[in-house]
């Protein structure tokens, strides 16, 4: 029009979405996205049911200690021993502090203090025995299930 003067036609003019490959694509796209958050999501929901939802190994939980003997005389040790599940560390409460001073072996049943290994036992289902022999002498504490439940 400028350079020639004469009248010129528009050009036809398409839309992005009118092409059919563009469609598909499209499609497709929308598909995969769809596709990518649902298995996003139900890939979280089942790490999450593996993790939480499984039952606890022993021992788990809180257990009062009842017993603290070293070297045959018993002493004032610690006031509960906690089991956390999934953790291999064991937390002990004195005089109000937490502190990670164990480590467990769930499956040996072995305790490692002090870089001693002391074996555990149950001898009945509310009660946990760790015995053994660390630097400062034979260690033994009995512990039993903390009974006191917690209430919102």
């Amino acid at each position: 029009m400028l350079l020639l003067n004469r009248d010129v036609a528009p050009a036809p003019r398409e839309t992005v979405l009118q092409r059919p490959n563009h469609l598909r694509a499209a499609f497709v796209l929308k598909l995969l996205f769809l596709v990518l958050v649902a298995g996003g999501n139900l890939f979280g929901s089942w790490k999450h049911h593996q993790q939480f939802n499984r039952p606890a190994t022993f021992p788990y939980g809180i257990w009062e200690t009842q017993s603290f003997v070293l070297n045959g005389k018993t002493e004032q040790g610690w006031k509960r021993l906690i089991f956390e599940r999934g953790v291999n560390r064991v937390f002990t409460l004195t005089d109000g502090n937490y502190s990670p001073v164990m480590t467990i072996d769930r499956k040996a049943k072995i305790v490692t203090y002090d870089e001693h290994r002391l074996p555990f036992t149950q001898p009945d289902p509310e009660s946990i025995l760790i015995q053994g022999a660390t630097r400062k002498g034979n260690l033994q504490i009995g512990s039993a299930a903390w009974t006191r439940r917690f209430s919102c």
